[in-house]
This record gives structure tokens, C-alpha cells and sequence, in this order.
């Protein structure tokens, strides 16, 4: 066998003996992983594990149960008595039981006698089972009147967790076995693992995918959204990204055939929709006039889809009549202000 693996696996080192009876083989590549077999029985394998990067070593113990429950009864016997020269433990292989009735449909049902010894194991909190995907059963007879069973299990203790939180494992689902081979899939340092362009997916800041929205009141006592300035005044990253896509797409958009403005924008001449934000605009006091500003206003919303904010539009008079002023607020539902008025945050004199 040695000779075996030594051919098809180059790099690769192996552990099994006699007291596995064959039953066991451990196979790890030597340039990221480093095992220490602590004990070893007929029924399990218990190892001392320190991956290449990783500042914590783990216990882990690779199990292949006997049949009969009797003779499981010395793997609970040992797992209860394993001593844990580091913290972080997980248990996993094929068990040969269930650890509850749903685990088994078809063939003959599950009996307490069964689930007792692990039951009780299970009792003394050393570990408990890892959160799991993929198939449901992991074992088949493979004949007629099909039975399936999931008998193959991970387990890990609470300072597991602790030292690798996002562990999961995955059983796929069985092929050429009659049973589900499964990969316990846990973090390691996002720099230790290469992608294809040579970066490491820790390359790139996990700050990048965050964001952070900060309300920033306009006044004393906000109640409604519009009592808040833009949220893209409460940030930089997304104006430098925005930026960076309109120069982008501009370019694209040039050589595009199909691209081009709305007809009626054609002649305009508009210089820039920046000014557009704050407008003043100036005209008599009287209704007529101050309709045809309206109309304007409707018009130009038509074209562009952009509209007045009304809660944030003020009318200034000067030498206006209280009755005139009354008939125009009606027509333009602004609301009244008086000098000194500001722009574009800047305070303006009415002589000016």
C-alpha cells in the first residue's frame, strides 16, 4: 500500500496500523497540514492537527463505527475519555447509527436501544452536531424496497466555534459508494488561498462591501425622510464610484449608434442640469406672470421627469399687495418666505 500511495499521491503522507485493522487511512498533503496521531482504536483514529497559516491547532477524530451495538459501546466509552492537548476538537466519519428516528426511511424503523449509548454520550455536552447542507441521507442498501439512513455525522465542540465560526459541513450526494463522502468546510486566512489571477480573496478591504448611511438632519425636530439631506451627501465612496461609472459609460454610449438624447432636448440649450438644483427665478408681482413661471416649470418637467420640490420651493415678495400675495400662494402652492434668502448656501441682499 505504501508503495501505492507513494506512486499515485506524490506529496501526499498517510497514517494507518494494525490496531485500525485497516478499517481507517489518513491522508493529508504535507506542505499545508501536519498530523500527530494521539490514540488510535479499532473503531476511531485521534489526531493532533496544525494547518500551514493557522495560528490554532485542533483535535479531530476520524471515526468508522462497528455494527452492532455492543460493540459501539467501547467508541462511546473512548470519546468520552479522550484528554485534548489544544481546545478546538471535531469529530467526524461514519458512525454506523442514528441520532434520531427522522435520520432513517425505510427498512426497519429506528429503535431506542439504537440511539441510547449516544444519547447518553451526547448528554455529557462534549460536543454536538455541526451545521450541515446537501443530501439528507448518507447511506443506501442500494437494492430493492430501498432503505436510506444518515449515519455518517461531524460533531465539534463549543471552542470550535469559537476559533472557526463559519464551519459547515457538506455531504454530496452518493455515486459510486453506498455511502455520502462530505467535506468539513471551515475559514481560513482569505490570504492563504490564491484565486486565478494570483490575489487572495482578502485582497480586496471587506470594507468595500459595507455601507454606512448616516441621517443628517435639516432641522431640530425631523419627523418625515424629507427632513434629511440626500444620503449621497453623507458619503465620498459612492460619489468617487458614480464618477467612475458615468466616464465610463460615456465613452461607451459615444460609440453606441443606437445611443442619443431624447428629441425634444435637441434644442434646449441647456448647459448643465448642475444649475438645475437651485434656481431663482425673478418676474412681477402679479398672478399673471407668475402663472406663466408655472407653466414653464410644468413644461420643463415634462421633458426632463424632473419636478419642483414643493416643500422646499419659497416665493419672496416685495411691494406686493396682501391680497395679490394670498391669490398667488393659492395658485402656486409655495410657501412664503422673507429676506434674506439664501443660495446655493450663500446669503443673498435683496439690493444685489
Amino acid at each position: 500500500m505504501v508503495e501505492m500511495i507513494d506512486s499515485r499521491f506524490p506529496g501526499w503522507k498517510h497514517y494507518s496500523s494494525s490496531v485500525l485493522e485497516g478499517r481507517i487511512l489518513l491522508l493529508w498533503k504535507k506542505v499545508f497540514v501536519q498530523v500527530i496521531v494521539l490514540e488510535e482504536t479499532k473503531q476511531y483514529a485521534y489526531c493532533c492537527v496544525k494547518m500551514v497559516g493557522q495560528e490554532v491547532a485542533f483535535c479531530a477524530t476520524f471515526v468508522y463505527g462497528l455494527n452492532f451495538i455492543e460493540e459501539r459501546k467501547e467508541l462511546w466509552q473512548g470519546l468520552a475519555g479522550l484528554k485534548f492537548p489544544v481546545k478546538p476538537w471535531i469529530l467526524l466519519g461514519d458512525i454506523n447509527l442514528v441520532f434520531c428516528s427522522d435520520d432513517r426511511n425505510g427498512g426497519q424503523p429506528v429503535s431506542r436501544a439504537e440511539m441510547e449509548d449516544s444519547k447518553r454520550w451526547l448528554a455529557l455536552h462534549l460536543a454536538d452536531l455541526l451545521m450541515n447542507s446537501g443530501s439528507r441521507f448518507t447511506w443506501t442498501n442500494n437494492q430493492d424496497g430501498k432503505a436510506h439512513s444518515r449515519i455518517d455525522h461531524v460533531l465539534k465542540n463549543e471552542n470550535w466555534l469559537d476559533n472557526f465560526p463559519n464551519t459547515t459541513a457538506y455531504f454530496h450526494w452518493e455515486t459510486v459508494s453506498d455511502h455520502s463522502s462530505y467535506l468539513a468546510l471551515f475559514n481560513i486566512p482569505n490570504e492563504k488561498i490564491l484565486g486565478p489571477a494570483g490575489f487572495g480573496s482578502g485582497f480586496i478591504p471587506s470594507e468595500l462591501n459595507e455601507s454606512t448611511i448616516s441621517l443628517v438632519p435639516k432641522n431640530d425636530s425631523p419627523s418625515k425622510a424629507i427632513d434629511y439631506r440626500h444620503i449621497a451627501c453623507c458619503t465620498t465612496l459612492y460619489k468617487y464610484i458614480s464618477r467612475l461609472l458615468c466616464s465610463r459609460i460615456s465613452g461607451l454610449a459615444a460609440r453606441n449608434e443606437d445611443f442619443w438624447f431624447h428629441p425634444m432636448c435637441k434644442s434646449l440649450g441647456i448647459v448643465s442640469l448642475y444649475f438645475i438644483d437651485d434656481l431663482i427665478l425673478f418676474c412681477k408681482g402679479n398672478r399673471q406672470l407668475v402663472r406663466v413661471l408655472k407653466y414653464a416649470l410644468i413644461s420643463f418637467s415634462k421633458v426632463t421627469g424632473l419636478n419642483a420640490n414643493v416643500s422646499k420651493s419659497q416665493v419672496f415678495y416685495g411691494g406686493v399687495h396682501l391680497d395679490e400675495k394670498a391669490a398667488i400662494l393659492q395658485d402656486i402652492q409655495f410657501q412664503e418666505s422673507e429676506f434674506p434668502l439664501k443660495c446655493l448656501g450663500v446669503l443673498m441682499r435683496p439690493a444685489k
